[in-house]
């Protein structure tokens, strides 16, 4: 099994609409030059997709883009399939324990196997499938909550990650409510009490991930971040869908010298805006 390949460059990390948009055999005659890569986010939108069935009828297009995923990737144990905030965490922490993706994913992972190659799930391997993808999505769904949590204003207009910040920057205000995003979902004890003002442990590990992350490493992610939340401000503080709070985190696994390749215009031009152009993985 190939091992986790985390600071090798350059790389070209897909966004799911790639492997859906673009034939298999075209994306390989890619490969043979740049070094694409998938991340936790195709395995999780491909592998929690209500056309992943025993039924037939259901497959299409999953099926071929779940081909190109198992093509692509190294593994079931791949270090891009680290949950993003795993990931980063891992990126910032050789260290760390977290570097293999968890159970579920790679049992996940075998699914997807054996569905792209032609075969379908068995009665046993439903239940189970049905029983992950169940899992997932109320954690997703947690996540979502937690998102729509940072963005709700009190009645001075202030969000709860804003409050007693001492600081007019953006950037460190954006670092901030990564850092909450990844506190809260790698350190379980934080989630008794989501508030940092009140929960000392939770603000703490906050500050530290600040003070000590090389955030260069996640330069795209931190201005397209930014520019993300200037553009809710910018059309009325509109309600985050869940596809883009995913298809924003799925910037973290991209590092300096690294490509982005989207067939998203939203994320393209918020990747302009930034100044960062030169992420942009063009044909």
């Amino acid at each position: 099994m190939a091992q986790a390949k985390i600071n090798e460059f350059p790389k070209v990390i897909l966004d799911t609409n790639v492997l859906y948009s673009h034939k298999l055999e075209h994306l390989l005659e890619i490969n043979s030059t740049f070094d694409l890569i998938v991340t936790h986010t195709p395995l999780y939108e491909l592998t929690t997709t209500n056309k992943i069935s025993s039924k037939p009828r259901d497959l299409g297009r999953a099926r071929k883009a779940l081909q190109a995923l198992i093509n692509l990737s190294q593994g079931p144990f791949e270090a891009y399939f680290l949950r993003p905030f795993e990931y980063v965490e891992a990126l910032m922490n050789p260290n760390t324990s977290t570097r293999s993706p968890q159970l579920e994913y790679r049992v996940m992972f075998k699914f997807a196997q054996q569905i792209a190659n032609g075969g379908m799930l068995n009665a046993e391997q439903e239940v189970k499938y049905k029983e992950i993808v169940e899992k997932e999505n109320d954690r997703f769904k947690a996540w979502a909550d937690i998102f729509a949590l940072t963005q709700k204003r009190d009645t001075e207009g202030v969000s709860l990650l804003e409050k007693d910040i001492n600081s007019d920057d953006a950037i460190w205000n954006c670092k901030y409510e990564i850092a909450y995003f990844i506190t809260i979902f790698t350190y379980p004890a934080a989630k008794e009490n989501l508030n940092p003002h009140t929960n000392k442990k939770l603000h703490e590990s906050m500050i530290d991930k600040i003070e000590n992350y090389d955030w260069e490493k996640l330069e795209l992610f931190l201005s397209v971040y930014l520019e993300f939340k200037k553009n809710l401000v910018q059309n009325g503080n509109r309600s985050v869908q869940i596809n883009d709070f995913w298809d924003l985190w799925n910037m973290v696994y991209v590092q300096p010298g690294s490509l982005y390749w989207t067939g998203e215009k939203k994320w393209n031009e918020l990747i302009e805006n930034a100044g960062l152009g030169h992420y942009i993985f063009r044909e």
